[in-house]
């Protein structure tokens, strides 16, 4: 019998020989730490977005300018000399030597580089039997949320700190004299930022592990017990080295805890002071990556507990089943607390001997009141406010690292025992580093921001056409106000940087500083110059507080910006990609500052000072565009606005789209601008499908249409694209078009309450569109004639898209008299496909009207915003038949979108003399009036 195993015993040894060779195991380790430091590194590599930045930065030259940190703020007028208790200023100091050496991009690397050193120094505080491959993966989840606040902001400081106590605690009770570096820490901590109270939270918590633990104050412990509430006492004296002393120390609590940040307002408008809940409240429940990722760092950090508790209370009633408890390790110190307990759960000054506690194995795993608490206490935070995440990432994660890797070295332990195999393995390490370099990719390409739906990038220097500077530094020109308010609150920030402290701001993002009354005011204001409710009292407040120059963010502020530029006493003095400049009238003509005339931009009467030059200001500007004429059309009721700024937004998005021609929002928004100008064409009534196609009531529409499915051809589930063609579709009556999109937009989940209202009124829609179909009519294709009625009928009942199938497959190309032709491409131009319409119209080789078919042709083009090829074949038409109203109208549209105005108005000019009736010369005179300002022609003649 002992010869059977034998033979394979051999064959095992050797593969084990082979699984656990040290040098592999070693290179696999380090390549598991290289590819998790380089992930940490990478996450951090996006461009600088967060506003705070400015105000610390020329709060350190401010520094370095006098010599003394504030002690009251120079930056606000409304608070002025408010105390300020300035905490950051360490950090703002080395921020601003470092922008000084390399600016944001210096600052940037500066900024990867300290937390990969802080999340390695966290990975790394562990004892030597804690393998890796347990390790990392668990700290995978909260390392991503941690990238989320990466930002050049005193907490990139915090985590390193954080990450030193973390360090010293988790070894402190083998050697306490490590606990030296807490004071040293501590004071650099609280001249860096206020969460420096998280260093004697940590102490606390550690504290209370220790008192704890059994045998705690036994003799034995006497001498570790006085270095660590030595140490306690040093960290205490070190949150009193800074500036303000004492008022500096108790500043967390009197300021941040129970004083100005502890008023509601700011969790309820402030985004990064939001609670968890209020995220899913404000989000209708829509499930972002981010706070995915977030639960289930919370989730993975609590299994982290109850997993090895239930393996840990499992193998104890295996043991005992199986007659004793000698093969569980994790008992054994429990049962001689004495001289083998001692190296262990006491002290080591020292740390004598060949191999020290810290690197001895420990017991089988337990449950640690230092871990439970952080845990708790941290999680807790970042529940209260999204902006904690930063602190909870990291403190979590690194619990959660330490309880997976503790329990697996108990878990092989206990196999060794028994007397099974529990030798290294190179698998789980090779397991591990895949995870993390699958993640390193994900980063790298960008797929993990595309998952998030952020937009977040890779890259070193400033976020493009986010940071309104251009229109910050015209701010603050003399012969304006030296008063600045900005919407929204961040860019007073960008204000302070540039023009500071000499002309001050109305608020900034300094809370702590302007108090919640200052911010309530700011907050009530800024909703009721955006409402502009009859009776509202803005024009008063703006007038007490000295009709500051006004920046208005044109996505984050449209509003504001509409209701100024609406306002006769408010002048708009500057307009770019990014944000918007107003000053109350008497001061914008004292300056000599003229109004921002938008046709005149368009038509190159009036020069832009800051025209858009980077692929992220194109897309910027075609943005913040269309917002303002969507908000003057849908909650204004001002087409005469619109009007003005539509062209240029136009023209806008068709230089974007060379810019960027493979995006679909360029596409997308000239679609919802287009949609604009449909009730200024004098649209006719629905169902316009079942007249002939006429310019002046279809061209417009056609090319919502087109724009819209050009849209959605690059991008399926581009929103904006999705409703402009939606909204053209219910008003023209094309239900078996608008049924589909209507399932579509269902089918996109609401990210808020609002979305989830307009969800449900789709639904409702969706209803009574399917309702107004009804039964589909019968078709009968065995003549001419009654194929003609099946399509009439198809098209009666709201079926467009089935009848343009029906009869191009009835007619197809080449077999197509003119008027079967001409109805085909009518439909199709309603549909949005002016390339088929337009080979419809080509197919026919003798038209009866040729200079119409070419109008015809032209339109088409125009449908496609090719300006160019539309007046080509305009101008062809012409040569054909120069009394084509078609063509003149159309080539009319042509020269005034192009920005052409002399052209144009010769065009129009002659379309008013040519129009058949009252609706065509309204719509030619129109287009008169609107370039005759900016053409050197004369006014036409009565």
């Amino acid at each position: 019998m002992p010869t059977i195993p034998v033979p394979s015993r051999p064959r095992k040894e050797a593969g084990d020989a082979r699984a656990a060779d040290p040098s592999r195991l070693r290179l696999a380790d380090a390549a598991i730490l290289a590819a998790f430091a380089a992930l940490a590194f990478l996450l951090g590599v996006f461009p600088l977005k967060d506003v705070d930045f400015w105000w610390h930065l020329r709060t350190g030259d401010l520094i370095r300018e006098l010599g003394a940190v504030p002690r009251v703020d120079p930056y606000t007028y409304t608070v002025p000399d408010r105390s300020w208790v300035d905490l950051h200023w360490g950090f703002q100091l080395l921020l601003s030597y470092g922008y000084e050496a390399g600016g944001v991009v210096l600052l940037n690397l500066g900024k990867c580089v300290i937390t990969t050193a802080a999340v390695l120094l966290l990975l790394t505080s562990r004892r030597r039997d804690w393998p890796l491959w347990a390790m990392v993966p668990a700290w995978l989840p909260a390392l991503v949320l941690l990238g989320g606040r990466m930002y050049i902001r005193p907490e990139t400081l915090t985590l390193l700190y954080l990450a030193v106590f973390l360090a010293v605690l988790s070894r402190w009770d083998r050697r306490p004299w490590l606990g030296l570096l807490l004071p040293i820490t501590q004071a650099l901590w609280v001249n860096t930022q206020g969460l420096f109270v998280f260093g004697p939270i940590l102490l606390t918590f550690a504290l209370i592990d220790a008192a704890l633990r059994p045998g705690a104050f036994e003799k034995g412990r006497r001498r570790w017990w006085q270095i660590a509430l030595g140490v306690t006492g040093l960290v205490g004296l070190a949150c009193l080295l800074n500036p303000y002393g004492i008022r500096g120390a108790a500043f967390p609590i009197t300021d941040l805890l129970f004083g100005t940040l502890s008023d509601p307002i700011f969790k309820e408008e402030i985004a990064e002071l939001s609670s968890i809940p209020k995220l899913i409240e404000d989000t209708a429940g829509y499930p972002h990556f981010m706070l995915i990722v977030h639960l289930s760092t919370v989730a993975l950090g609590g299994l982290s507990f109850v997993l090895p508790l239930l393996w840990r209370g499992t193998t104890r009633i295996a043991d005992l089943r199986g007659g004793g408890g000698d093969a569980d390790q994790g008992e054994r110190p429990k049962k001689s607390r004495g001289k083998r307990s001692k190296p262990s759960a006491g002290p080591n000054p020292g740390g004598r001997g060949k191999r020290s506690a810290a690197e001895a194995p420990g017991p089988g795993w337990s449950l640690r009141p230092f871990r439970l608490l952080l845990f708790l206490a941290f999680t807790a935070l970042s529940w209260q406010a999204t902006r904690n995440s930063h602190q909870f990432a990291a403190v979590v994660g690194t619990v959660t690292a330490w309880n997976f890797g503790e329990w697996a070295a108990a878990v092989l332990r206990r196999r060794a025992d028994r007397g099974l195999d529990a030798g290294p393995r190179l698998w789980p390490r090779l397991a591990a580093l895949g995870v993390t370099v699958a993640l390193l990719v994900a980063v790298a390409t960008g797929g993990l921001y595309a998952a998030a739906e952020e937009g977040r990038t890779i890259g070193l220097g400033e976020e493009p056409a986010w940071f309104p500077h251009r229109a910050v530094e015209f701010a603050g020109s003399e012969g304006l106000p030296p008063r600045f308010l900005g919407f929204h609150i961040g860019h007073d920030a960008l204000f302070i940087y540039h023009h500071g402290p000499e002309r001050k701001v109305y608020v900034d993002p300094r809370l702590e500083v302007m108090g919640a009354d200052q911010y309530r005011a700011y907050s009530t204001l800024s909703r009721a110059i955006a409402n502009d409710a009859p009776r509202s009292s803005w024009r008063s407040v703006l007038a007490e507080a000295g009709n500051p120059v006004i920046l208005a963010d044109n996505d984050l502020a449209t509003k504001v910006g509409v209701t100024l530029l609406l306002d006769p006493s408010w002048r708009c003095i500057w307009f770019d990609e990014v944000a918007s400049v107003f000053a109350q009238e008497a001061d914008a003509r004292s300056g000599d500052f003229p109004a921002v005339d938008f046709l005149g931009r368009h038509f190159g009467t009036q020069a832009d000072p800051a025209p858009p030059r980077l692929p992220a200001e194109w897309r910027a500007s075609v943005k913040g565009l269309s917002k303002y004429i969507l908000i003057f059309l849908e909650q204004r009721n001002r087409p005469d606005q619109a009007a003005a700024m539509i062209p240029l937004g136009l023209s806008r998005a068709r230089q974007a789209r060379a810019v960027l021609p493979g995006e679909a929002e360029p596409w997308a928004f000239a679609a919802a601008m287009e949609l604009g100008r449909v009730g200024l064409a004098s649209a006719g009534p629905d169902r316009r499908y079942l007249h002939p196609f006429e310019p002046i009531r279809d061209l417009h529409p056609a090319r919502v249409a087109s724009f819209a499915r050009s849209a959605l051809a690059i991008d399926p589930d581009a929103t904006i694209a999705l409703s402009a063609l939606l909204g053209l579709a219910l008003q023209r009556g094309m239900d078996d078009v608008a049924v589909p999109l209507l399932g579509r937009a269902i089918a996109h989940r609401p990210r808020s309450p609002t979305q989830a209202q307009t969800r449900d009124a789709y639904r409702d829609r969706l209803s009574q569109a399917v309702a107004r179909l009804g039964a589909e009519p019968r078709v009968d294709v065995s003549n001419g004639d009654r194929i003609r009625r099946s399509v009439d009928a198809l098209l009666a009942s709201g079926r467009v898209e089935q009848a343009v199938d029906l009869l191009e497959q009835q007619y197809p190309i080449g077999e197509r008299d003119w008027p079967t032709a001409d109805r085909i491409a009518a439909l199709l131009m309603h549909l949005g496909r002016p390339d088929r319409a337009r080979a419809s119209w080509r197919s026919v080789a003798d038209p009866p009207d040729p200079a119409l078919r070419q109008a015809r042709v032209a339109a088409s083009y125009y449908a496609e915003d090719d300006l160019d090829a539309a007046r080509e074949a305009y101008e062809l038409a012409l040569d054909a038949d120069p009394r084509s109203f078609d063509a003149q109208f159309g080539l009319a549209l042509v020269e005034h979108d192009a920005g052409r105005a002399p052209d144009a108005l010769s065009a129009a000019r002659e379309a008013i003399e040519l129009a058949p009736d009252e609706p065509s010369r309204a719509a030619s005179q129109a287009i008169v009036r609107r370039v005759e300002p900016y053409s050197d022609a004369g006014p036409a003649a009565p």
